[in-house]
């Protein structure tokens, strides 16, 4: 009996050392596997970017030198980086300007109602609705926070609105900030886009009309 609780005592000595050395190997192991797979969702990220623009191997190079420069800039995470830039790509964003687009829908997802994909999406449908460069994102991403800070309404809805009466706006020679501004009027009124919109949209064709007679 008493090699048999000897023989006990080994056995759960050795299960308490594997518990123990499997507690410390995922201590020492599990943030770097975080960090793992936080470069591979990145890295895919960069090849799906790769994808979609026109640049060389050493354009490449510095874009991603650029992004991962950003995860010290802005308070976003190398994998929500890496799908900003993704999107950009996507969306047409050209080369030179695809990390200060990723910064600037970074930073206005954080201080908006807007998501990552609405930022990123709206703001890129609407420079190319009204045929403005996304040189200048930044003013952009400004004004949109500027009129939500001052009007009754929310920066979804500005950028939605905008989208919905873009067209008209540019053929009545509105600039971009014009059209958000007013989309945050009408917005701020209690109007909504998918019923008022094709209706504003229609107004501000005939008030161009008027001026032109």
């Amino acid at each position: 009996s008493g090699s048999v609780q000897s023989s006990i005592f080994k056995v759960t000595g050795m299960v308490f050392a594997f518990k123990l050395l499997g507690s410390t190997l995922k201590t020492i192991i599990g943030p770097w596997t975080s960090i793992l797979q936080a470069n591979i969702k990145f890295e895919s990220a960069l090849i799906g970017v790769e994808k979609t623009v026109t640049t060389t191997a050493g354009g490449m190079r510095q874009l991603k030198t650029e992004l991962i420069e950003l995860t010290t800039q802005i308070p976003l995470n190398i994998t929500q980086i890496g799908t900003i830039a993704q999107l950009a790509g996507q969306l047409g964003v050209q080369t030179r300007n695809i990390a200060k687009f990723t910064k600037t829908i970074g930073l206005l997802s954080i201080s908006t109602n807007l998501s990552i994909e609405e930022a990123a999406t709206g703001i890129a449908r609407l420079s190319n609705i009204m045929g403005e460069s996304l040189d200048h994102v930044e003013d952009i991403a400004n004004v949109i926070v500027h009129l939500g800070n001052n009007f009754a309404t929310t920066e979804r809805e500005i950028v939605q609105f905008s989208l919905r009466i873009g067209s008209a706006a540019k053929q009545a020679g509105l600039t971009t900030a014009n059209t958000l501004a007013l989309a945050a009027a009408l917005s701020s009124v209690g109007l909504r886009s998918e019923s008022a919109g094709s209706g504003i949209s229609r107004t501000i064709i005939r008030i161009q009309e008027a001026v032109l007679e």
